[in-house]
């Protein structure tokens, strides 16, 4: 496997990781829930972010449609209030998405992408920063903390690739629409805005989804050479979800790298399946791997995707693309139908939680771009403080050469299966060597 190489920066792993989508209800079921009700429901999901050992979320869909420059169809900053400020003061920090649209309907709602109205989009912009700065001049009442980086907009490759979800939108042609020098403009005006009302304030350009594939290759490349754009963005932001190894991941992140060599790199939204290609035990090897080379090559922040899935999976008719991605998950036996909706009457955390959630709690000292990688034949390795992790093939003969660990031979009978009570959700401690049992994805 090809990774980058180790940048040498500050922060701990508990910095590195995060959760996409972690604390936000679904439009459909917040919209059929009274406000206390709401609130309840994401105190709780906070508090199995914490649980985790988890400290970052990014707020992908909270902005909009609940505050929007178009106007505030469901009560002013209420529903965003009722995210951010509970997140803040239990000590998470939230990434928050702004943009002129809806990050995944764009196309549906217009069929230009740059707002008609500038002014009043900026204005909305600026107004929403504020209210968030923790600067004391216009923040939302109660506010603990604040909201310091802001995300515009989600994967405008994909908006100029594909019709918005849910249908062929208002008559946009994708190729036509958000196109690069549409959406540099909008980045590059937009974060203005943000650092005009805190001009300490990230601004992160959206998520690309489309770097491993040429045509999402030339949009990246379009943006970076568009005036002002590199210095509108604070680093390189992409998604990548493998299919067959979490190498992938990261030939997607030697790209990024190559394309703004100076730039911190996000990865704001990456998970492999524990459903239909993979299972429990692989997810939760590809977490830990995700991580760990993240961590290795010193990469800003990287969100999982997703916390738990929504109760529609178990609805009938082929598995949506989400199914088998989250860290928590019900059962169709636990799906039950709650004052209209549908929710799990029970859930249960994953392996790959529980290993997050172990991984963190064991190594949260852990500094970015600090891990080494001893020389290791037929496997991988990685030293994380006195332990020194390996990985590689099942049944290989593996050797590992690492001061403190004289010819540590790791046995070549790793474990087929692995459960939680064998030490350590999934992984088998033998100190000063980690024995992990070999993923599917290697």
């Amino acid at each position: 496997m090809s990774s980058p190489q180790p940048r040498q920066e500050q922060g701990l792993v508990g910095d590195v990781v995060g959760i996409n989508e972690a604390i936000t209800l679904p439009g459909k079921i917040a919209a059929q829930l009274e406000p206390e009700r709401r609130a309840q429901e994401i105190a709780q999901k906070i508090g199995w972010v914490r649980d985790l050992g988890v400290t970052h979320v990014r707020v992908h869909s909270a902005v909009y449609p609940w505050s929007s420059w178009r106007g505030a169809p469901i009560g002013g900053y209420d529903e965003l209030d009722r995210v951010i400020l509970p997140a803040l003061t239990a000590g998470i920090t939230p990434l928050v998405m702004i943009g002129p649209w809806p990050g995944n309907r764009t196309a549906a709602f217009a069929e230009v992408y740059p707002p008609p109205d500038w002014e009043a989009y900026l204005a909305w912009v600026q107004a929403t920063v504020e209210r968030y700065d923790g600067d004391g001049v216009g923040d939302a009442p109660g506010l603990v903390g604040k909201v310091r980086t802001w995300e515009v907009d989600n994967e405008p490759d994909l908006h100029n690739f594909a019709p918005p979800r849910g249908g062929r939108g208002l008559g946009a042609a994708p190729a036509d629409f958000c196109r690069p020098d549409e959406y540099a403009e909008v980045l590059v005006r937009t974060a203005a805005a943000v650092r005009a009302a805190d001009p300490a304030a990230e601004v992160i350009h959206g998520g690309l989804a489309r770097l491993a594939h040429p045509q999402g290759q030339a949009y990246a490349r379009s943006l970076w050479s568009t005036p002002g754009f590199a210095v509108a963005t604070d680093g390189v932001n992409l998604h990548g979800y493998p299919q067959r190894s979490v190498a992938e991941l990261w030939q997607v992140v030697d790209l990024a790298m190559a394309l703004a060599p100076d730039e911190q790199v996000w990865i704001t939204e990456t998970s492999t399946l524990s459903v239909r290609v993979g299972d429990e035990r692989s997810q939760a090897h590809d977490l830990l791997l995700i991580v760990l080379e993240a961590l290795h090559a010193g990469v800003h922040r990287v969100y999982w995707h997703s916390l738990h899935e929504n109760p529609t999976v178990f609805d009938g008719g082929s598995a949506p693309v989400s199914r088998g991605r989250s860290l928590m998950t019900g059962s169709r036996d636990a799906v039950v139908q709650d004052r209209g909706i549908r929710r799990f009457s029970a859930m249960r955390r994953k392996l790959a939680g529980d290993t997050l959630a172990a991984f963190l709690q064991r190594y949260g000292a852990l500094s970015r771009g600090g891990l080494t990688r001893p020389e290791c034949s037929n496997c991988h390795a990685l030293r994380l403080g006195e332990d020194v992790l390996v990985w590689g093939e099942e049944g290989a003969s593996i050797r590992v050469h690492a001061e403190g660990v004289p010819q540590a031979v790791v046995p070549g009978d790793m474990p087929p299966t692995v459960t939680a009570d064998e030490g350590w959700s999934g992984l088998r401690l033998t100190a000063p060597v980690i024995r992990l049992a070999a993923s599917p994805s290697y």
